[in-house]
């Protein structure tokens, strides 16, 4: 499963959080729709991702934090990638961590590898990678310029912490200045019950698309042909409503697209 673009209120958290703190449906009525699971030193991990399915949260994404930059990638990423294996579909993007989590200071090409490396093995198994991190720590571990050159195409998530959930966050870094795809902006808050950090989402290009959905649009134009305007209008209403099939509401998105091609005298398929 991917995800759309969508600007929403998201949390995150990991191994302080016990999965009966959570209370999903407060969140998703609060337009919390995002959440990201940390993985690394979480005995919760599976839970937490089998709770967030089961109670229809829309977008789900994960993090690794390394134990230390010294650490074998290859060893942290086929961990990652088998503990993720199972939640893959629903995983929008795993970010790797990229924040000074060594008591000492570690020279920025073994920083690099180790990120290098991750998201390699990551990627080979079909997994989306992004960056979290903020301008102060990137510039403490990877601050230099081959490294924001090699790395600024990935998504940017911003540990900001400046309570500006809107328009705050930490500046340029990773090569990129525009606004990062999530923005961190408040940490360790109580949320309905939760220890949570809190999050922007800017939006990334991200869809959740139901099969028979793409099915019936894929059968709808190789019947008519190009229906032009006002295929793309029932396309765009549904993107907008995408957050009602990763609730497994289906039936209401399927009877709107049916009620709308008939106004249109559109011939849906049998």
């Amino acid at each position: 499963m991917t995800t759309m673009v969508v600007k929403c209120f998201g949390v995150d958290y990991g191994r302080y959080t016990p999965p009966d703190t959570i209370d999903h449906q407060r969140m998703l009525d609060a337009g919390i729709l995002w959440h990201c699971i940390g993985i690394t030193g979480n005995p919760w991990a599976d839970q937490h991702f089998q709770l967030a399915i089961d109670r229809g949260v829309p977008y789900l994404d994960a993090y690794v934090i390394p134990r230390s930059f010294t650490e074998n990638p290859s060893e942290r990423a086929l961990w990652a990638a088998d503990k993720l294996e199972r939640w893959r579909q629903f995983i929008g993007i795993v970010w790797l961590d990229a924040e000074q989590v060594d008591a000492g200071a570690v020279p920025a090409a073994q920083v690099a590898g180790w990120l290098r490396g991750v998201r390699r093995i990551l990627e080979n198994r079909r997994f989306r990678c992004g960056l979290y991190s903020n301008r102060r720590q990137w510039d403490q571990v990877l601050g230099l310029a081959p490294f924001d050159e090699e790395f600024r195409d990935l998504p940017r998530w911003d540990a900001c912490y400046d309570d500006q959930p809107y328009s705050g966050y930490s500046g340029a870094w990773a090569g990129r200045v525009d606004e990062p795809a999530v923005d961190q902006f408040a940490g360790s808050r109580t949320v309905f019950g939760a220890n949570v950090d809190l999050n922007w989402v800017a939006g990334e290009e991200r869809i959740i698309m139901d099969d028979q959905i793409k099915a019936l649009f894929r059968e709808v134009l190789e019947q008519e042909g190009r229906l032009g305007e006002k295929i793309d209008k029932l396309r765009a209403e549904l993107l907008v409503d995408s957050f009602l099939l990763a609730s497994g509401r289906n039936k209401e998105v399927l009877d709107r697209v049916t009620y709308e091609a008939t106004a249109a005298q559109i011939q849906l398929p049998q």
